[in-house]
């Protein structure tokens, strides 16, 4: 079976020269609005003369959230992460193709001397402290690209969600092997990495399916 992702393919020691400083509209929008319809949108929107307000701001109010849940509960994906911090940008985020699209997303701050980094999701009782661990917590350049898989490995933010809602839910890998997706407006290659995580745990899990199989037809 072909093993996948292969490192030899990635130039894993990538790192971006800064998280700040000029940007273009994609990476802008990208690392600073919570809401992943919303983020998605913006850039085509604001380059075609179409990007209202509400489109473009990084958080939106109570009111308007709970209007756009009202039309299909996908569009509150994201909206429900905390704030950004000052001088805080988003360098990645999970998303989970759950009822309400829910978001993990891996911040980075700038500070006086260093990056400081941290992990939030949009349950308010997840304490980033107890629930995810960052490192390194911080570093004087950007995250390299193995660096960040290995942070998104460490809290198994794609694997866990995807493994539980298999083994609880009535689906078939087919259905399930990409619950979980990975984007960064810094990384270029992070996306294809977790695909190819994704597609490997599809090809495992129909082997094994198809081995249960035949030991039964036996």
């Amino acid at each position: 079976m072909l093993i996948m992702p292969k490192p030899s393919d990635y130039n894993l020691d990538f790192r971006p020269h800064s998280y700040w400083g000029p940007q273009d509209l994609e990476t802008h929008y990208n690392s600073r609005i919570k809401g992943e319809l919303r983020r998605a949108a913006a850039p085509g929107q604001q380059q075609a003369g179409l990007g209202g307000v509400d489109v473009l701001e990084s958080s939106l109010s109570e009111e308007k959230r709970s209007a756009l849940g009202g039309w299909h509960p996908w569009l509150m994906g994201g909206e429900y992460l905390p704030n950004l911090l000052p001088n805080e940008v988003e360098i990645a985020r999970v998303v989970m193709k759950s009822t309400t699209m829910d978001v993990i997303s891996i911040r980075a701050r700038h500070t006086r001397h260093r990056i400081k980094y941290r992990i939030v999701d949009e349950y308010p009782e997840h304490s980033e402290d107890t629930c995810y661990v960052m490192r390194p917590a911080s570093t004087r350049q950007p995250l390299t690209l193995k660096q960040l898989i290995d942070a998104i490995d460490l809290n198994h933010m794609v694997d866990e969600a995807r493994n539980w809602n298999y083994v609880e839910g009535d689906c078939t890998p087919e259905e399930i092997y990409d619950f979980c997706t990975v984007s960064s407006a810094f990384y270029p290659e992070l996306k294809r990495w977790f695909d190819e995580v994704n597609e490997e745990w599809l090809q495992t899990e129909r082997a094994r399916l198809k081995e249960e199989d035949e030991e039964e037809d036996e």
